[in-house]
């Protein structure tokens, strides 16, 4: 089962609200109060869930005196609060399910998916509630309907994992989950059983028999019984503990943020777990709900762990759904499938929660909410951020781009430049200057390399090291320590350089001009000679290519761990 939309109406500070979601991970993002918990507690009253392992499962339901908007005074007996939650409900992966929906609602030559709609509402002034279903553009009411609706409402088809109240309201030391929760083989469980009732049987016989004794002569009046309820191993507890092949460390002694992490890596494990199970009635794949997973972690961890939750969201097709403070729990891949929500303001008051558009030339404004940043600054960073790599190499302008790529051909040997990943121009080393989405933008990649050009070293490199960068590893200039050879150019014989000059006398004359425009310009051109004239001569392997070949070998040792093999 997967969430496909979620529409309410009168609900919390949900007052009028729809929302589309990604079929695989979806992050929920906004400012406190803006909706994100009435969002999953829309959801939680629609669909039973479970709460993992040692949580309390608290339901919920619609409530006139709870729910209904605090803004809104003036009631009309035609008012009413509403939920309605499309479903997107497969033949394979829900088969239980399915097969009651065609049966219940004598559906013949259905899809391999029903996209079921399920709606819940509540009239103001009555107790009743409202349940109607909506399938292949068809509403269903009454009984038929009230029995889809509760089978779908009690599949417990959604997973919560609550952050801070999984770490903070219980002690591990409740254990972590039961043995029927990890292992799947009923037939070794059950010899298990069989042989400890055995000899718990034994045992009681012996004690049965002692009690007899002690009682003496009473025991002629009375019979003594010593029984055993069945045992169900099922129920055990079992403790996690993480650690090399000498040790190992149960999860009490885990830092708040390994704990958090490993319960929600256990909760997707348990998702797949039903995905896979075999078609029964009670088969369904779940949807997955974490309120906050980057609790207690480094934002380097939180980077580490969204990669990890969005690989696993697609790997085992199971839809997750997050809510995050954190811009690195954000996708990058899928920026429109980010939801910021943010609330209406009416005369200095809140009012109701809104969608704020994240598709198009939008994709920045969560990042930009979540650093509490001006949208306008990522614009220019956009083919950075959407780029997909899991290696970056940052590069000034689109010409160092090219002279780098020539370096990427196999023919040049030990000289080749050799990593997984992209070259982008970030042109003009006045972005580097905004450290802040420089360090985002290295969460969301493996690795991140940055160059620049020699003669901006004493703008640029005092900004890398506050945002701890470190020389080598995360930055490294290019050009040669000379006058005019502080850049990419630099690195091409001097026989290039003076055949390009002397070809085009013009433009050199125009770089001592006194217009800026007319030295800038000129000296466009001629950089764009250069690379014609080294495209057309160097050839791999010659001498043309030493300084380069220099280059590639630094930039290869920070891309180490990146290299293709």
């Amino acid at each position: 089962m997967k969430l496909v939309s979620l529409k309410t109406v009168n609900y919390r500070t949900l007052d009028d609200l729809s929302l589309s979601l990604d079929p695989s991970f979806s992050a929920i993002c906004g400012p406190n109060d803006a909706g994100k918990t009435n969002v999953f507690r829309a959801l939680r009253c629609i669909l039973k869930y479970e709460a993992p392992y040692f949580q309390f499962s608290e339901q919920v339901d619609l409530s006139e005196k709870q729910d209904w908007p605090k803004w809104k005074i003036d009631k009309q007996p035609s008012d009413f609060i509403s939920i309605a939650a499309e479903l997107a409900i497969e033949s394979q992966r829900d088969a239980g399910l399915y097969q009651f929906i065609l049966r219940q609602l004598q559906l013949s030559n259905a899809p391999a998916t029903l996209n079921v709609t399920i709606k819940l509402g509540q009239t103001i002034g009555h107790e009743d509630k409202q349940r109607t279903v909506r399938i292949l553009d068809k509403d269903y009411r009454g009984l038929a309907a009230d029995e889809v609706f509760n089978r779908i409402h009690s599949s417990r088809a959604l997973l919560v994992h609550n952050s801070t109240e999984a770490i903070s309201a219980f002690p591990f030391s409740r254990r972590i989950g039961r043995v029927k929760e990890l292992f799947a083989d009923k037939e070794e469980v059950g010899k298990l059983e069989d042989s400890i009732m055995k000899g718990l049987r034994k045992i009681a016989r012996t004690r049965q028999n002692e009690i007899e004794e002690l009682l003496g002569r009473l025991g002629k009046k009375f019979r003594v019984s010593l029984t055993l309820p069945a045992l169900d191993v099922d129920e055990a507890p079992f403790d996690l503990a993480l650690g090399h092949s000498n040790s190992s460390v149960p999860l009490d002694d885990w830092g708040s943020g390994t704990r958090n992490r490993t319960m929600i890596l256990l909760l997707l494990f348990a998702a797949r777990k039903m995905q896979q199970a075999k078609a029964s009635a009670e088969k369904v794949s779940p949807i997955v709900i974490i309120e906050e997973p980057e609790c207690f972690l480094h934002p380097s961890a939180q980077s580490e762990f969204s990669h990890v939750l969005q690989e696993l969201a697609l790997e085992f097709d199971v839809q997750v759904l997050v809510s995050t403070h954190s811009p690195y729990m954000l996708s990058i891949r899928r920026p429109e499938s980010n939801v910021l929500l943010e609330r209406k303001v009416l005369y200095g008051a809140p009012r109701g929660t809104m969608r704020t558009p994240t598709d198009g030339d939008a994709w920045m404004a969560p990042f930009a909410q979540a650093l509490g940043m001006n949208a306008e600054l990522f614009q220019p960073w956009k083919e950075l951020f959407l780029s997909g790599g899991e290696c970056l190499l940052l590069v000034e302008g689109e010409l160092d781009r090219q002279y780098l790529e020539l370096l990427r051909d196999a023919a040049h040997g030990t000289g080749q430049l050799r990593f997984a990943g992209k070259i982008v121009p970030y042109e003009g080393t006045g972005q580097l200057n905004n450290t802040v989405l420089l360090r985002l933008l290295q969460g969301h990649n493996k690795r991140l390399l940055i160059t620049y050009d020699l003669d901006a070293e004493d703008q640029i490199e005092p900004q890398l090291v506050k945002a701890n960068f470190v020389r080598g590893t995360h930055y490294h200039p290019i050009g040669v320590d000379a006058p005019g050879r502080r850049c990419i150019e630099g690195l091409l014989p001097e026989a290039i350089r003076n055949g390009v000059r002397s070809a085009n006398p013009v433009l050199v004359d125009a770089l001592e001009s006194d217009k800026k425009d007319e030295r800038e310009k000129a000296k466009r051109e001629l950089k764009h000679h250069y690379l014609g004239a080294f495209k057309a001569q160097a050839k791999p392997g010659d001498e043309n290519y030493k300084d380069f070949y220099k280059l590639a070998r630094v930039l290869n040792a920070a891309m180490q761990s990146s290299i293709v093999t």
